[in-house]
Order: C-alpha cells, then structure tokens, then sequence
C-alpha cells in the first residue's frame, strides 16, 4: 500500500513547472500502478495546445473554467468544476483558462517523470523496466524514480567523451565540480577597460557599466522593439520564441544578422572593444537576441552556465567568450533582473542526462537538461556570493560565459527588457559537438566567424 499526500511532491522532483501549467506527479510508471496520477494548474489566461498522440488521458476539473477545443472538429466545450473529459482518440486539443484551473489528469500508459510537451504538445514515450521474475519491487522515492532515463538519449551521442573534450559533461552518472582550465582574461590587449575594472571581472566573473549606451541610442532601440512586438508576422519566424499558445513575442534571436538598429547595436564598437580586450582577440557574436520578460507575468530563467550548453550542443571548444546584456529598462531587485553567482566562473559543473534529440527548442523555452544540480548551486553560493545585476536604461552587463547566472520571475507591473549579445574569440571557432547528436541551429550558435565591429 502506498500512502502520501500532495506536499509529498512539492517542489520536489516530481514537481515539474512549464510555460502554461505546474504539475505535481503524485502516481509515476515507477509505482507500478498501470497508470500516472497528475495534480495540474493551468495558469489563468493562458493557451495550451497538445496532442498526445502516446497516451490516453482522462481530466477531471475541480476548480476554475475555461474552455476546451477539438482542433480536428474546431467543437468547443466549456470547462467548469465538476467537468470530466477524456482524450480517447489521442485528440489534438486547446485548453484555454479563463481562470486558474486546478484538473487531475490520469495517463495510460503511466508517465515515468519529468515528461513536458515536445512541439506538437505530446509526451515522450518512455517506459520503465519491468520486474523481473521474483526480484522484490522496492518502493521508490521522489527523487529515485526521477533519475536520468536511458530513453532520453540521442541515438548518436557518444557513450564517453572525446579525447579533446577537455571540459566533459551529460556523460557521468553524477555532477561533479572542477576547476577551470582557460584564463579568465586573455592577455594584456588595449580597451576601455581600467586594471581596476579587469580585474574585477576576472575576480567575479561579471562587470556592470553604467551608461555604456546614450539615452538616445536607447529610444531608437526601444522604438525597434516596440516594432518587433507589434508585428504579428515576427511571432511566426524560426527565430522567434512566442510566449504559449501562439502569444506575444518573448525573445527573437539572430538580430546581428538582420538589418536597422538592433543589428548595429549587436555589433556596436563599444560593446564589442570590451569583448576584444577581455577576449585577447578579435570576437564576433556567437548568438544574439531580444528579449521581453513581460510584466506581471514574466518567467524565471533558472541557474545556467552558459558554457555548458554552448560546449556539449555547440561545440565550443574553450572558455573564451562573453556575453553581455544591454538594458533597455530599469533593472530593480522587484523585477527579475539577472542574478549571477560571484566567482563561479572558476568552476565547472559538469550535468547529468544525456542530450535528448532536438532538445535545443525546448531549451529556449525552459531548460532542464544541462543544468546544474542543487548541491552544486550550493557550493558555488558558498564559495561565492550572489549579486544583482541592477541598472537603468543604458547600462550594460558583461559577464564569462562559465559564471552561473539566472533571474526571478517578474509579477510587478515593470516590464524587463534586453538586448543579449555572446561575443566568442576567432580562435574559439566552433566544432562538433561534444555531447548531442548535432549541432543546435544557426539562429541560436552561429557557426561562421566573421568579426564584430
């Protein structure tokens, strides 16, 4: 007999958050039930298209409205407590909530973990390992039955790693934390930066330069992103992320390579003699992009190192790039602005979980394979410390590519919006890989180096 309550699964490893909704795994294929057992909410206002075309599913709302549509049929239900309905045909559907909706949802067959939807709003498939004649079937913990899962692997990921991967991760079945092998600043190149400004950056792993931008510069920016925002046909670029249910824009990558002011402003001469002089080297702009963490409801951006995603997805050999953010609002403590964690660019974290095949459009949206793990974070915290990155318009933020960093959702009326530039040395070129089945696009990791202004 099994017997817990819903604080078992809180915040825990069965409590799985995603753009739209929040589920909490109380039943998992690991409990050998035969089914799945979910306590979901749907966030109010929101749209969420799925299809699982894997499982069926049975819904039972207990609190909320909202209503569902049958996209095949374009039939449309309304949704109130007290409403069942069942997916018996693996039907595509909408659920759009006009409130918070709190539903508790059965899966046949039984999710195994932290399954999200993929990009047609359905489940992987994956099982877990049946019993085996007369082996006793433990009961299995929150934390066990949510361990990295062979059938997230990418069929041609190398089992270890490389002779050249000289900073390994996604390989071993635990993290681990080592030190940094590449300088933090490269040599003693001419810049606008002082000895005292350098080596605060190489001590704490980021700077923050009030006023980099003109007041002016800043209006004809806010003014393009006002433009991007409002235009529909942007939402439906590969470039675009949106925020659920085909909403407004959220980020737009690649801006460096486009036309007007965003792109003279990702290969801006100011921006880029920082990265130089840091960098030791000529640099260009590895990615770039926009972003619109929007008021009220803009999502937290959990704790990354950059280069870990850039090193196992990108292939990007060694710890010799930057990124830094331009703000183009006020960054205040009450609006999600970027934390980063002091000193711990020093370090590497290498992941567990192996990269999933096209995980990278997932990732852009909320990433969970390559990030640290919570003992790790808390190391790091320990041996560093962790700041805000605070500002006005103008103000630019340089931070290493390996220094762990992050942001609070912003529920204040303050939207927070960036211009976000990665510039990487020309001899930091791009190869293979080094731990996912092939590189990401070249919207996200762009792979030819032509130098920056």
């Amino acid at each position: 007999m099994k017997v817990l309550t819903l604080n078992d699964t809180v915040e825990g490893d069965r409590d799985v958050i995603a753009e739209t909704w929040r589920s909490r795994r109380l039943l998992l294929a690991s409990d050998r039930m035969g089914f799945s057992l979910h306590d979901t909410i749907i966030d109010p206002g929101t749209e969420t298209r799925m299809w699982y075309k894997n499982h069926l599913e049975a819904v039972y709302c207990i609190e909320g409205d909202g209503t569902l549509e049958d996209v095949d049929t374009g039939e449309v239900h309304e949704i109130v407590a007290g409403t069942v309905y069942a997916l018996d045909r693996h039907d595509r559907h909408v659920l759009r909530a006009r409130s918070r909706m709190r539903m508790v949802c059965v899966f046949n067959p039984p999710c195994t973990g932290r399954e999200t939807h993929d990009a047609d709003g359905a489940y992987p498939l994956l099982t877990e390992p049946e019993p085996r004649a007369g082996d006793e079937v433990a009961t299995t913990t929150a934390a066990e039955a949510m361990a990295p899962r062979a059938a997230l692997v990418g069929e041609s990921i190398p089992a270890s790693p490389r002779p050249d991967d000289r900073y390994p991760s996604r390989f071993a079945p635990e993290p681990s934390i080592t030190d940094r092998l590449d300088p933090v600043v490269y040599g003693e190149s001419d810049g606008p930066l002082d000895p005292e400004t350098l080596t605060s950056y190489a001590d704490d792993g980021f700077i923050v330069l009030d006023g980099l931008l003109a007041p002016h510069e800043v209006d004809e920016l806010n003014v393009a992103v006002d433009r991007l925002a409002a235009d529909p046909s942007q939402r439906e670029r590969p470039e675009a992320i949106v925020e659920p249910g085909g909403g407004a824009l959220r980020s737009l990558f690649a801006i460096h390579a486009g036309e007007g002011v965003l792109a003279a402003a990702a290969q801006h001469p100011r921006l880029a003699a920082v990265a130089r002089q840091i960098l030791g080297s000529e640099v260009y702009v590895h990615q770039s992009r926009v972003n619109l963490k929007p008021a009220f409801r803009g999502r937290e951006f959990y704790w990354p190192s950059d280069f870990e995603t850039w090193h196992t997805e990108d292939g990007m050999p060694a710890m010799r790039a930057l990124s830094c953010s331009v703000l183009l609002d006020d960054n205040q403590p009450w609006n999600g602005p970027l934390l980063t964690i002091a000193g711990s660019h020093k370090r590497y974290v290498s992941c567990v979980g192996q990269t999933p095949e096209g995980h990278f459009a997932k990732s852009l949206r909320r990433q969970e394979v390559g990030t640290p793990d919570d003992d790790s974070l808390r190391t790091l915290a320990e041996e560093g410390r962790i700041t805000q990155c605070l500002g006005g318009p103008g103000t630019v933020v340089f931070f290493d590519c390996n220094v762990m960093h992050g942001s609070n959702g912003n529920i204040t009326p303050l939207p927070r919006r960036n211009l976000f530039m990665v510039f990487n040395s020309v001899e930091n070129t791009l190869v293979e890989p080094f731990a996912a089945p092939v590189p990401r696009p070249e919207f996200v990791a762009t792979r030819a180096a032509m130098p920056a202004s």
